[in-house]
């Protein structure tokens, strides 16, 4: 197997490359030109580099297990998890098949769902205000309807205490009392028609914010299902890659022995004590690759030996 790399200009191949010479290359650039996200390069396959801060060891152990085909007791149920997770809108990541979760993702999926349930309480809230203000007009029109009541009524008694005989003042021009009426009646028929359009604004602002409320219990519910699922998910695969590690152990024990770092791996991974890099080269040792390995750390002279020690072809940078 041998590996192929197009990088700053220059493409190269072979089962040894070697970059330290270049000093228009670094680790970043080797990641871009692969396709690995530098910002996290472990997200997707934590066993793609060795670097002076590698993953966690459960999780490296995990995906050389996967590598030579091992499954985990969980993994239907990590399967049922992602899918019912996949209804609310999260999708499952590489950590289901062996890789490590992006941190960046999960943060991604966070903000997502409280992007989610942000927009039923904005919708609630402005619901609330509606409602309120739809009252208020209710209110002030039923107030100005009372008040016109109690005028019309009032020119209505003055109409009829009037002498009949005022027909003078009318020839004049002047106002009579039944030009108070009327204007009174005008008065309290338009108060009147804005209250009852009020009053229907007021019981559709009601149910908009019934629908509103609907809307933002579910989607409270839905938070708290996602959470749960989360969380379960989560377990499910720490108690996968717990399963995963021991089932490579052994052969990651011997790697250790073989690559360059102190070791003392005892009988199982919550044994392991050590140089954590060492740790990351024992699992790439281990794991049946199927692409290049970066190597970001000084623990071999030449990239040929790097090669014949992990037995996958590397790039040194």
């Amino acid at each position: 197997m041998t590996a192929r790399l197009t990088v700053a200009g220059r493409t190269y191949r072979g089962r040894a490359i070697d970059l330290r010479g270049r000093n228009d290359v670094d680790v970043a650039a080797v990641f871009d030109a692969l396709g690995v996200d530098s910002a996290d390069p472990f997200a997707a396959d934590p066993l793609v580099a060795v670097t002076a801060s590698p993953p966690p060891l459960r999780r490296a152990l995990a995906a050389a297990a996967r590598s030579h085909g091992h499954t985990a007791p969980q993994d239907d149920r990590i399967a049922e998890l992602n899918r019912e997770l996949a209804e609310l809108g999260e999708s499952g990541d590489a950590d289901d098949r062996g890789g490590a979760r992006s941190a960046r993702g999960a943060r991604g999926a966070g903000d997502a769902a409280g992007s989610a349930e942000s927009s039923p309480r904005a919708s609630l809230r402005a619901a609330r205000e509606r409602v309120a203000d739809a009252g208020a007009d209710v209110e002030r029109l039923r107030e100005r309807a009372a008040t016109l009541r109690g005028r019309l009524i009032a020119a209505r008694d003055a109409a009829e205490e009037r002498p009949a005989s005022d027909g003078a003042d009318r020839a004049n021009g002047d106002g009579t009392a039944s030009d108070d009426v009327a204007a009174a009646e005008a008065a309290l028929t338009e108060t009147v028609q804005a209250l009852t359009t009020a009053e229907t604004d007021r019981v559709a602002a009601e149910q908009a914010l019934t629908r509103a409320a609907e809307r933002m219990r579910a989607a409270r519910d839905a938070r708290e299902r996602r959470l749960r699922l989360t969380d379960a998910r989560g377990n499910r695969r720490r108690e996968a890659r717990a399963a995963l590690a021991r089932a490579v152990y052994p052969a990651f024990a011997a790697a250790t022995r073989a690559v360059p770092g102190a070791a003392s791996p005892g009988a199982e991974p919550g044994e392991w004590s050590g140089d954590p890099v060492a740790a990351q080269l024992g699992a790439v040792r281990v794991a049946d690759r199927g692409g290049p390995v970066v190597l970001a750390v000084r623990r071999f002279d030449s990239a040929a030996g790097a090669a014949d020690c992990l037995g996958t072809p590397v790039i040194l940078v």
